[in-house]
């Protein structure tokens, strides 16, 4: 079994890491700090390799899952946003085999934006069916009401009242007689 510098690079952590726990210890640890894994007694050095394989068999299915998910948000992202350079920004990591990444802010700007956008334009059209709805129901209900008034004979919408002999009339008709009784008791009085 071959071993990568990966598995090296953890076995050296867990071997520093053991080290520093051991010098916090009052006898102290029996190696010294700095020493490599490399160099330890082959019985030693398995264990930390074993350790370090250990926790790359709980860490790399992890991180492939990670960057899975990652790779698929990152494809949702661009979905969700039109073709355009602004999109997009040079990869500062020269070693990575692209070229150009996706620009997440800018990307999450213009979702943003556009839901804001969308959340307004709805609105808007809210406000202006309540207004439509409130404007057929009044017209509906002047129509509905409209009726011949019995004392002036005119079709009216204004509100009207039931008279002593059962009849419909208008606001304006009932206001003139009272006018005419005022009109009649301060000439009585």
């Amino acid at each position: 079994m071959s071993i990568s510098d990966r598995q090296w690079a953890i076995a050296q952590a867990l071997f520093d890491r053991f080290i520093d726990r051991g010098n916090a210890r009052l006898g102290g640890s029996a190696f010294r700090k700095g020493e490599r894994v490399q160099d330890l007694v082959h019985s030693y050095r398995q264990d930390f390799l074993d350790d370090a394989a250990a926790v790359m068999a709980i860490v790399d299915p992890r991180l492939v899952a990670f960057e899975a998910r990652a790779k698929a948000a990152e494809r949702a992202l661009v979905g969700l946003t039109p073709d355009g350079s602004e999109f997009y920004r040079r990869n500062p990591d020269r070693l990575s085999e692209s070229e150009f990444i996706v620009d997440v802010s800018a990307c999450l700007t213009h979702i943003h934006d556009t839901r804001e956008r969308t959340r307004q334009s709805l609105v808007e059209a809210n406000r202006s069916r309540a207004e439509a709805v409130s404007e057929l129901r009044s017209a509906r209900f002047r129509h509905e009401q409209a009726t011949r008034c019995a004392g002036c004979g005119e079709r009216k919408h204004t509100p009207l009242r039931v008279d002593d002999m059962g009849g419909y009339v208008c606001l304006t008709c009932i206001d003139t007689r009272l006018h005419e009784l005022l009109a009649k008791e301060e000439e009585a009085a």
